[in-house]
């Protein structure tokens, strides 16, 4: 109880500035919980990270990984040859994914498809992937809900002949956060037209770009929509779209701001 309360504070996400590690010098007894909460959040900031990680830590599903909540990869360009402790993190529900182009290897749908039986969120901050491994990696993940994908560049390489993978998050996803900016150019055809989506976020220039395609997500999320935030540009061009949507299908506690 003691352990826990000092971790009552708030702490952002993939944060840790209370070193709650410091408490397990106390006493023995103290050293698990201390483990529960200060593996909670594992930030990788580089490969070097994820060797010094391998050498230490048994890929142990009883051990220290089964702490772990949250995964943060940043600038690391490969999982190969950490499989096994991925395998170990049975619990993970977060995934950040900053940096590097990590999701242009094939080889990260493979190394990720084991954190499919927990991940419920996947956070994915600029880098590029292509269609084929984004579309893939998805559908290896059928507990996730919130998906957001900021500055991601994605590339254009599937065989339009062979049909999409199912999907189960766009089938009832619960938030999907979609950011291109103006300098970040991509295709949004790694997201169905069929989508049901209950919490929807998209930028001003995915809306110009792409009207089309964001009538098909609101015309499937009728039933489902219930909150829907499009960020506007200067010259409101976004609000001029937004007047052609046909909002009076959609239910009325819909939200565009």
């Amino acid at each position: 109880m003691v352990i826990d309360r000092l971790t009552d504070y708030e702490v952002p996400l993939f944060g840790n500035p209370q070193k709650i590690s410091w408490y397990s010098t106390v006493s023995r007894q103290w050293v698990a919980r201390t483990q529960k909460h200060h593996f909670g959040s594992v930030h990788f900031e580089d490969r070097l990270d994820l060797e010094k990680w391998r050498r230490v830590i048994e890929p142990n599903p009883a051990g220290v990984s089964r702490h772990v909540r949250e995964l943060l990869l940043r600038n690391v360009d490969s999982l190969v040859g950490f499989e096994r402790h991925i395998r170990a993190f049975t619990r993970i529900e977060t995934v950040a994914i900053e940096g590097r182009d990590f999701l242009l290897l094939p080889s990260v749908v493979g190394s990720t498809a084991p954190l499919g039986s927990s991940l419920v969120r996947l956070e994915i901050n600029g880098g590029s992937t292509a269609l084929s491994i984004i579309t893939s990696l998805l559908a290896v993940l059928p507990r996730l809900r919130h998906s957001h994908a900021h500055l991601l560049k994605v590339l254009g390489d599937r065989d339009v002949t062979l049909p999409p993978p199912r999907i189960p998050f766009f089938e009832d996803a619960e938030c999907l956060d979609i950011l291109i900016g103006h300098d970040v150019h991509g295709p949004l055809d790694w997201i169905p037209t069929s989508s049901r989506i209950r919490d929807l976020r998209i930028d001003a220039p995915s809306i110009q770009d792409k009207s089309g395609r964001m009538q098909q997500w609101i015309a499937s999320s009728t039933k489902s929509l219930k909150f829907l935030s499009i960020t506007a540009n200067p010259r409101g061009t976004s609000l001029n779209l937004l007047a052609r949507h046909r909002f009076q299908q959609l239910p009325h506690y819909v939200t565009p701001s």
